[in-house]
C-alpha cells in the first residue's frame, strides 16, 4: 500500500500538504510519499490550464527536519496511465471524502491512495502537533546577521508584523484570496499597542516600499527585507522567536504564528480569512481583527452598477453583462470592487470566473443572507465574469459594483 499526494504552491501550502499526509500516515502505521511534478511542468503550461507560477512556488521543504520520501514523476505518471487514480478508493478528495477532519473511507491494505487538497486547519494535524512541530524545525543553522536578530527579538516585546501584498496583487489572487486592507494592519497594531508594553515591530513584507509610505507606527521598527526568497525559512525561524505576531491572509505567516514558541503570545489575524470566506484557518485563541472590504465599497464614490437582480437555479451559469449590458466589453480603468448580497434556503456556494482569473473562485455563502466584498482587478473585463451556482437549491443575489480609490487599500 501506498498513500501519497502532490505537493503544490508555496512553502506555506506545502507545510500544510505536508503536515497533513505526515499525521495522517503515522495515526494509520504505514508509509507516504509526496510527489513533486507541479514543479516540473513548464510554467507557460501551468499558466494556461491552472495558475501563473510564482517566484515563491518552488519545492522548499528541503530545509526542515521532514521525512522526504518522494514518488518520481516517471512513477505518478505510470499510476495516471494505469487508471489507479481516479476509480474506487484510489483518490481521497478534501472537498468531497474528508467529515470532520477524519477519513470518511474505509482504507484497504490493498490501495494505493492519492491525497487530494490544501488541507489549511490545523484540525488536521493538532492531535500531533509535537510530531508536526519537530519536522518543521528548520535544520540549517542561521546566517550570522539572522543569528543577531534572534538575539535581538527575543530580548524585546517584538512583534512580527507580516504584510503580504506583491503576488497577491495580481487579478486571481485579488478575486480568490482577497488583500488584507490597510485599515486591518492600523487596527491590528492598534490592539497590540494595548496589549504589549514597548513593543518593536519587525516587518516582514514583499512590499516593504508600500509599508514604509503607508503604514506609520508611533514604536521602533525593525525592517527584515535581507533574506531573499530562497532563504524564506530565516524569515519563518524569526517569527517563530517573536513574542507575539499581526499576520496577513498568508499561509506562511500562519505557520510562523502557529510554530511561534511564545506560549503567552498575541496573534492576531484577518476576519474573514478570505473575502469569499472559502476558508478559516485561524485558532480560537487568536484575535480575530476585522479585515472590513466593505469600507472600500462604502468609500468609494464612482458606481459602476447598482442593484442588479440575478435569480439562479443549480448549475446555472450566468454572464454578468447578460443582466448589465451596456458594460458590455469594457475594462476598468481603476480596480473594482463588487457587493454581493446573497439570499438562500441552504448553505452553498457560486463559482465565479473571468478572463485573467485562473482558476475559477469558490464563494461560500450561509443560510439567509450573506454579503460579500470582492476585488476585481482592472484588468479584468467586465464582459468575461460569469457566475455558476454549484449549490443544492435556487440562489438570489443582488449585485453592485465600484471603483476603488487606490488610497483604501
Amino acid at each position: 500500500m501506498m498513500i501519497f499526494n502532490v505537493i503544490a504552491g508555496g512553502t506555506g501550502n506545502q507545510m500544510f500538504e505536508y503536515a497533513m499526509i505526515r499525521s495522517m500516515a503515522y495515526d494509520l502505521d504505514i508509509d507516504f510519499s509526496m510527489c513533486l511534478v507541479f514543479y516540473k511542468v513548464p510554467n507557460f503550461i501551468l499558466k494556461k490550464f491552472f495558475w501563473d507560477q510564482q517566484k515563491h512556488d518552488r519545492y522548499s521543504m528541503n530545509h526542515f527536519n521532514i521525512k522526504e520520501n518522494f514518488i518520481s514523476t516517471f512513477e505518478f505518471s505510470k499510476l495516471l496511465i494505469s487508471g489507479k487514480i481516479g476509480h474506487g478508493t484510489s483518490i481521497i478528495c478534501e472537498w468531497e471524502d474528508f467529515e470532520n477532519f477524519s477519513l470518511k473511507n474505509d482504507i484497504s491494505a490493498d490501495d494505493d491512495i492519492l491525497i487530494r487538497g490544501g488541507f489549511m486547519n490545523e484540525n488536521y494535524f493538532k492531535h500531533n502537533h509535537e510530531l508536526i512541530r519537530n519536522d518543521f524545525e528548520v535544520r540549517i543553522p542561521p546566517s550570522e546577521r539572522n543569528k543577531q536578530l534572534i538575539d535581538e527579538i527575543s530580548s524585546s516585546n517584538s512583534v512580527a508584523l507580516c504584510i503580504r501584498r506583491g503576488d497577491r496583487l495580481n487579478p486571481y489572487s485579488k478575486l480568490g484570496h482577497g488583500i488584507c486592507t490597510l485599515d486591518y494592519f492600523k487596527r491590528a497594531i492598534d490592539i497590540i499597542n494595548e496589549k504589549v508594553e514597548n513593543p518593536v515591530f519587525y516587518v516582514f513584507s514583499n512590499d516593504a516600499k508600500w509599508v514604509r509610505e503607508n503604514i506609520r507606527i508611533d514604536s521602533h521598527v525593525v525592517y527584515v527585507d535581507h533574506n531573499g526568497v530562497d532563504e524564506d525559512y530565516e524569515d519563518l525561524r524569526l517569527m517563530t522567536h517573536c513574542k507575539h505576531l499581526i499576520i496577513s491572509n498568508s499561509t506562511f505567516h500562519w505557520w510562523g504564528a502557529w510554530l511561534n514558541l511564545n506560549n503567552d503570545k498575541v496573534v492576531i489575524a484577518p476576519e474573514p480569512w478570505e473575502g469569499t470566506y472559502n476558508y478559516d484557518t485561524g485558532l480560537d485563541d487568536w484575535v480575530k481583527c476585522k479585515c472590513d472590504r466593505s469600507e472600500l465599497y462604502n468609500q468609494s464614490s464612482t458606481p459602476v452598477f447598482e442593484n442588479e437582480n440575478i435569480v439562479f437555479n443549480p448549475m446555472d451559469k450566468i454572464r454578468l453583462t447578460n443582466s448589465i449590458g451596456l458594460l458590455k466589453g469594457v475594462f476598468l480603468e481603476n480596480d473594482m470592487v463588487m457587493k454581493l448580497t446573497i439570499n438562500s434556503e441552504k448553505e452553498g456556494d457560486l463559482r465565479i470566473t473571468a478572463k485573467n482569473v485562473q482558476p475559477s473562485v469558490p464563494i461560500k455563502f450561509f443560510r439567509g443572507e450573506s454579503v460579500r466584498y470582492i476585488v476585481f482587478d482592472k484588468s479584468v473585463p467586465l464582459s468575461s465574469v460569469m457566475f455558476k451556482n454549484i449549490s443544492d437549491g435556487h440562489v438570489d443575489i443582488n449585485v453592485g459594483a465600484k471603483l476603488i480609490d487606490k488610497l483604501f487599500y
